[in-house]
């Protein structure tokens, strides 16, 4: 289990510890949303206050990357959510940019375009 607080950062249930940007390499405390992906990675996503967030880090259990409007394919860096769709694919919503997809295989961010979205919907729905 996994606890994010705005203020605080995270904590893991492992050892019920404090992690935040004083004693890891998280960007800042400023966590909008976290999220675990198929390869048990952690995904934290930094949210900032009127749209300056400092994008996401992912964390393999031993080392941390962050990614940025920068170093990536991402919109901006004010990522609000992070969710895991069913083939594994990150999708992270963007403050004032949409949403971006980390296609896992590909290990690189899109923006898709609406008629992408209509396609991986009717690809998921039942």
């Amino acid at each position: 289990i996994w606890l994010v607080s705005c203020e605080h950062a995270i904590y893991s249930q492992n050892s019920w510890s404090n992690i935040n940007a004083h004693n890891s390499p998280l960007v800042n405390n400023q966590i909008g949303s976290i999220v675990i992906d198929k390869d048990n990675n952690l995904w934290i996503a930094y949210a900032g206050a009127g749209g300056l967030g400092q994008g996401v880090s992912k964390f393999d259990g031993s080392v941390w990357s962050l990614y940025t409007s920068s170093n990536s394919g991402l919109p901006n860096n004010d990522i609000r959510g992070i969710t895991v769709d069913n083939s594994g694919n990150l999708w992270f919503s963007c403050y004032n940019a949409g949403i971006a997809n980390l296609m896992v295989f590909r290990g690189q961010f899109i923006i898709p375009q609406t008629q992408e979205l209509l396609a991986i919907g009717q690809e998921q729905s039942p």
